[in-house]
């Protein structure tokens, strides 16, 4: 039996609500534990409802950059501190890495 992947779960829960089949007899007919099935709809209403994104406020407004400049991210009790001459890819590397 080979392991189900999210986004095949995310296909067979459309499937199941498309199919007029309650889940019950839908996993019955697909041979899929009925716990499964459950686990990742909520998991996949998670992931859905969750944003990628976070709010941002400017601190201050400066239009030229100082020498001693640095970008302040701060998240709950999270607390970073970077110089500004820091690569945009990188830092989106970077966040991407926190969230994961």
């Amino acid at each position: 039996m080979t392991r189900r992947t999210l986004d095949d779960w995310t296909k067979l829960i459309e499937q199941q609500a498309q199919s007029g089949l309650s889940i019950l007899a839908f996993c019955r007919q697909h041979l899929i534990p009925t716990s499964n099935f459950y686990k990742y709809r909520h998991k996949i209403e998670h992931l859905n409802q969750t944003s990628g994104f976070v709010k941002a406020k400017v601190a201050t407004k400066v239009t030229t950059q100082p020498a001693d400049a640095t970008i302040h991210i701060v998240f709950g009790d999270t607390r970073l501190t970077l110089p500004h001459h820091c690569e945009p890819t990188w830092l989106a590397e970077l966040i991407k890495a926190l969230h994961a």
